[in-house]
């Protein structure tokens, strides 16, 4: 029936493409192994994972590319538990113009959760006489935020898992970040550490931050915020301190705040601290 599904062939790793359009995710296979190419099925196939200790914000799924590959392509997440497809987890990818041993992705609509601890499959439509496919991959090299169980693909209604390991048919991909509740999971964090909330200001000020990236990321540039504008220029390195001359506003309320980016792409802001400036009126007079 389906007998070339039983055979991997062994080679080099091929260096999986980072894309360049989502930056606040990775791609969860890092390398493949490729082999035969074959077109000689009409159905989905994949992989079999299984999320380690943290759930996963997923924002875009892929196949990758061969040569001479110019079709559209339904790839989608599917639960192991249930056999039905992940709500919202379904792209349709293009291989139009694209290049041979890049991986290919579409985004979701919106990021979509993955559990931890849970199974799923991971699967790109594929069509007899249409794009050509990798035969079972050589192993697979993966991020350790989910393990690999092995090769799938639907038959007469049913998935069916051709043996264990890292490996995978096309192969597929997707590209992640950790954390649930929407793209990006957790945000990257900064705190203003001086002035404290409420404090009178006058003169010069010295106001500093402290700010930590997302996992497996660095943070990228912390910026101040005087009432919502600019404050001075964006700091891409520790201690995160600007100069504040407070006599360049008026006396009253002001906010401060800090926004930070990390390597990874993401942004958060810090909580507002609100400030009193009260610089004394300049003197002057008649003689």
């Amino acid at each position: 029936m389906v007998s070339k599904y039983a055979l991997a062939v062994s080679c080099a790793l091929c260096a999986a493409i980072f894309p360049t359009a989502l930056q606040a995710s990775e791609p969860f296979v890092i390398a493949y192994g490729n082999s035969s190419p074959r077109n000689d099925f009409s159905g989905f196939v994949g992989m079999s994972f299984t999320v380690s200790g943290s759930d996963l914000s997923v924002q875009a799924l892929g196949r990758v590319c061969l040569s001479g590959n110019l079709n559209t392509h339904a790839v989608k997440l599917v639960s192991a538990s249930t056999g039905a497809d992940v709500a919202g987890g379904s792209v349709s990818v293009a291989m139009s113009g694209c290049s041979a041993g890049q991986f290919v992705y579409g985004n979701l609509p919106s990021a979509v959760t993955l559990s931890k601890g849970t199974k799923y499959y991971v699967v790109s439509q594929e069509t007899a006489g249409g794009d050509t496919w990798y035969d079972l991959t050589g192993s697979i090299t993966v991020t350790a935020d989910a393990q690999v169980n092995g090769p799938l693909y639907s038959y007469n209604g049913a998935w069916i898992q051709n043996g264990a390991g890292k490996l995978s048919y096309v192969p597929v991909n997707f590209q992640y970040s950790i954390g649930g509740g929407g793209a990006g999971g957790t945000l990257p964090t900064a705190s203003i550490t001086n002035p404290s909330n409420n404090a009178t200001v006058s003169g010069s000020v010295q106001v500093t931050a402290t700010a930590a990236a997302t996992a497996r990321a660095t943070v990228a540039s912390v910026q101040f915020l005087l009432d919502g504008n600019d404050l001075g220029s964006a700091l891409t390195g520790a201690p995160y301190s600007v100069n504040w001359d407070t006599t360049a506003v008026t006396n009253g309320s002001h906010t401060l705040t800090a926004a930070v980016r990390d390597s990874a792409g993401q942004s958060g802001t810090s909580s507002t601290v609100s400030v009193e400036v009260n610089n004394a009126a300049s003197g002057g007079g008649s003689s």
